[in-house]
């Protein structure tokens, strides 16, 4: 079985309400919603430490975002990413230049 994540960032969100399970018996997914890189991380960890076997980053990641949540879930967790150069719902800035 492959535990699944996907992490997605804006100002505002809180991982202790913008969260879910979607349960599978093939790949559940965690989604947790964060509003800055410092929770992300900490809800990286909390999530390798769950088990989690890969993460998905909203495309309001930015380079150094990625970076830090690599960092952060460790080097038994595959870490991807949604891309655009720059993301529509943060007024087409990169979420390296707001978090």
């Amino acid at each position: 079985m492959l535990t699944c994540a996907f992490i997605y960032i804006a100002p505002g969100l809180d991982p202790a309400k913008q969260n879910a399970v979607i349960p599978s018996e093939v790949a559940p997914m965690y989604v947790v919603g964060c509003s800055n890189y410092d929770q992300a991380e900490t809800v990286a960890a909390a999530l390798a430490g769950k088990g989690v076997d890969c993460i998905d980053l909203c495309p309001g990641f930015g380079v150094e975002g990625v970076a830090r949540i690599k960092r952060a879930a460790g080097p038994n967790v595959q870490v991807g990413v949604v891309r655009y150069d720059t993301v529509p719902a943060f007024g087409n800035r990169s979420g390296d230049d707001m978090f």
